[in-house]
C-alpha cells in the first residue's frame, strides 16, 4: 500500500554511517526541513547531534534485531520485510505527511532498506552521501576507542584497550566490510533508478563545495520549500576529519571490492551531475 499524498514533499537523506549524514542533516534542517519531533541528541563521538529520527531508528534497529542482525551488517540486506514491520512503516509514514507538508529524515541503517521505503513513498527524494572508506573506518575506530576510554572502571577499561590494540586490524576489516555492505546496497538502488530524476548522490567533500546548487535544486527542480542557505553556516572545511595517520593493511580482496564500490559509486555520482548541471 503506497501512501499517496501528492502534496507532500519528501527528503530522505541517506549514507554510512560517519560519512557525514549527520552535517547535511543539520543543513538540512537550518534550511527549513522537518526532520522529527524526537531526534537523537549529541554524543561525544557527534558533539553537534545526530539529527536521526528516533522512530526510524528504533523502527531500523527492530526490524534488524528480528532478523538477528546489528547496525554493522557486514553484506546487503536480503531477508523480507514481514507485514508487521511493513505495516508499522507505513503509518509511520502516514502520520508524517498527516503533520507534515514537507518533511524527510536522516538514519543510515535506511541505506539498507532503500527499496522498502522507495515502494511505500510515491515520489521521495534521496539526497544520498558516500565518503572515503578509509576515512570511515578511521572514524568508526576511533569512536570505539573513545567510548573504552571513556570508561570508569579502570580493570575493565584497560582489558578492553588490550582487546582493542590487539584486534585493531581485525575490526579495521570488519568496519571496512561493513562499508562496502551500506555502500553496495547504495549502489545497487542508485542503478535501478538512474534513468529516474529522484537522486542526488555527492561524495561528501564534495557536498560542501556545491551546496548551494544542491539546495537550488531541491527548491527549484524538486520544488521543496527551502531557505536558501550555503553549507558554510554551519560547516567550514577541517571539521570533518579527512586524513588518518594510520596506515590500514587491510585484506587486499577487501580493499579491491572497496575501491570497486567506491568507482561506481564515483561514476553514477558524476552521471547524475552532468544530467543537472552539478559537477
Amino acid at each position: 500500500m503506497n501512501n499517496k499524498h501528492i502534496n507532500n514533499k519528501i527528503l530522505v537523506l541517506v549514507g554510512m554511517h560517519r560519512s557525514g549524514t549527520s552535517l547535511t542533516a543539520q543543513w538540512m534542517a537550518s534550511c527549513g526541513l522537518q526532520l522529527g519531533d524526537k531526534l537523537l541528541g549529541s554524543s561525544p563521538g557527534n558533539k553537534f547531534g545526530h539529527y536521526e529520527d528516533m522512530d526510524f531508528l528504533e523502527f531500523h534497529e527492530e526490524l534488524l534485531a528480528y532478523h538477528g542482525k546489528n547496525y554493522d551488517v557486514t553484506e546487503p540486506i536480503q531477508f523480507t520485510v514481514p507485514d508487521g514491520f511493513r505495516n508499522r512503516a507505513t503509518t509511520l509514514i502516514t502520520n508524517r505527511n498527516g503533520a507534515y507538508p514537507q518533511w524527510g529524515w536522516k538514519e543510515p541503517r535506511t541505506s539498507l532498506f532503500l527499496h522498502l521505503w522507495d515502494q511505500l513513498i510515491d515520489d521521495s527524494k534521496y539526497l544520498i552521501i558516500y565518503r572515503n572508506f578509509e576515512e570511515v573506518v578511521d572514524s568508526l575506530l576511533r569512536r570505539e576507542f573513545q567510548t573504552i576510554k571513556r570508561r570508569r572502571n579502570f580493570v575493565a577499561k584497560y582489558y578492553r584497550l588490550y582487546q582493542y590494540n590487539k584486534s585493531f586490524q581485525k575490526r579495521a576489516n570488519h568496519y571496512l566490510r561493513v562499508w562496502i555492505a551500506y555502500n553496495k546496497s547504495i549502489v545497487n538502488f542508485v542503478r535501478e533508478n538512474l534513468r529516474s530524476e529522484k537522486i542526488l548522490l555527492f561524495d561528501n567533500e564534495l557536498l560542501y563545495y556545491k551546496s548551494i546548487d544542491i539546495i537550488d535544486h531541491l527548491i527549484d527542480e524538486w520544488r521543496f520549500n527551502l531557505e536558501r542557505q550555503s553549507m558554510d553556516r554551519i560547516y567550514k572545511p577541517g571539521h570533518m576529519k579527512t586524513s588518518n595517520e594510520v596506515v590500514f593493511n587491510f585484506d587486499s580482496k577487501l580493499y579491491e571490492e572497496a575501491n570497486a564500490v567506491t568507482e561506481e559509486l564515483n561514476e553514477y555520482s558524476k552521471i547524475i551531475g552532468r544530467k543537472i548541471n552539478i559537477i
